[in-house]
């Protein structure tokens, strides 16, 4: 799978909507193929955090459920977030590197996120893998545009 590019922007402050990316497994029921996001561990400053993710996707029973366990390296200071495929993650997923940022501009946020995953297994022909490259894609700017969505609302709530 190739690198995927995203942009979103939210009407606002960068701040708000790093906050609230921070409760991503909150955002589950906006992702429109993702099954679960599961919290496993996150430390008390909330800079690191390790989440199970299962995508939703018809495979053959043989190859079990496209799932893989992610950390995620908050930098409050710059607001990005660095992804990484965690070392006990097991299954098809075999590369998940990813960095996440969030920028002020003049009229809100701009979210960026830049996503590599790789999808291997000798049963999997390129067909799947761009189908599962597509659905990736589209529940990365589903989340993106849920979490916009959300800080909009409190921002101009308050």
């Amino acid at each position: 799978m190739g690198l995927i590019k995203l942009q979103v922007k939210s009407k606002a402050p960068a701040d708000l909507v790093y906050e609230i990316a921070h409760q991503t497994p909150d955002f589950v029921r906006a992702l429109p193929n993702i099954k679960r996001i599961r919290k496993l561990e996150e430390n008390q400053q909330r800079t690191y955090s390790k989440t199970e993710w299962v995508l939703d996707v018809p495979l053959p029973k043989i190859l079990g459920e496209v799932s893989w366990i992610k950390d995620a390296m908050w930098d409050d200071a710059s607001r990005k977030c660095d992804i990484r495929l965690n070392r006990d993650s097991k299954g098809i997923v075999k590369r998940v590197i990813g960095l996440w940022k969030f920028s002020q501009c003049q009229d809100g946020c701009v979210m960026s996120m830049d996503m590599d995953l790789t999808v291997q297994h000798f049963l999997i022909g390129p067909a799947t893998t761009a189908m599962i490259d597509k659905l990736f894609r589209k529940n990365m700017e589903s989340l993106m545009l849920a979490i916009g969505a959300e800080a909009e609302k409190r921002f101009f709530r308050s």
